[in-house]
């Protein structure tokens, strides 16, 4: 479930708005366990500058191999945890929840979102299956956010990025603390993004384990802007 650290203070956001005045369309993914109303304040947590349309899946209840078998919301299966940077994938897991998310953009497009206002973001579980999601759409979309997540896959990102999905600017937030989804998973995942060409952003929380901060929500806001914007460069932040 989600958690947040040195939130502090009080964060007024805007309300989510009809597709004709809205300018940016999010989708944000929880991750193992959790459900999308769990992160329906993020909305308001948010000052963004424009106007914003959120969507909260929710993953399928199944079997999770961490879980000893138990039955858990899950996008895909997971091994073990701590998840560390050689974790197993499951190719297929993964690509039947890229085919919903994809889903979401597709119903985002069709009332009228360009795909450079579409935006797919994530904790944990989720990031991992936002950066996925966002790599292999066949458009380039406004942007990904890997909140604390791995990038699965890695080692065969040129067959499954496409060439326009990689042209979207990334996000990636990691607490250095992080017992559940090891440190360690940002620098391998930035590392192999940036080789293929990817844009990526990313940002350290001291002291921080698994979970969101007040300066990560910042540094989303400040992201969201920016790649509304245009073009983002890499960056340490």
């Amino acid at each position: 479930p989600r958690g947040l650290e040195g939130a502090g203070g009080t964060a007024v956001g805007r309300t989510a708005m009809a597709p004709a005045a809205a300018k940016l369309a999010i989708i944000w993914i929880h991750g193992l366990g959790d459900r999308g109303s769990s992160w329906v304040d993020l909305q308001k947590e948010m000052r963004l500058p424009l106007e914003a349309k959120w969507k909260f899946p929710d993953a399928p209840t199944v079997p999770v191999t961490c879980n000893q078998g138990h039955a858990s919301t899950s996008w895909f299966d997971i091994e073990t945890i701590p998840v560390t940077e050689t974790a197993k994938d499951y190719p297929s897991d993964i690509e039947a929840s890229v085919k919903v998310i994809h889903g979401l953009i597709a119903d985002y497009e069709k009332q009228g979102y360009q795909p450079n206002e579409i935006f797919v973001g994530g904790f944990s579980q989720g990031g991992a299956l936002s950066v996925q999601s966002v790599l292999r759409y066949p458009r380039t979309l406004g942007g990904a956010i890997c909140m604390s997540g791995w990038l699965m896959m890695r080692g065969d990102i040129d067959k499954w990025a496409t060439k326009e999905g990689i042209k979207a600017p990334l996000f990636w937030g990691h607490g250095s603390d992080d017992r559940t989804v090891v440190f360690e998973n940002q620098e391998h995942g930035v590392n192999a993004l940036k080789k293929i060409g990817c844009s990526v952003t990313s940002a350290v929380y001291d002291g921080v384990g698994h979970s969101l901060s007040a300066a990560s929500i910042g540094h989303f806001q400040r992201f969201f802007s920016e790649a509304a914007k245009g073009p983002v460069e890499s960056k340490e932040l």
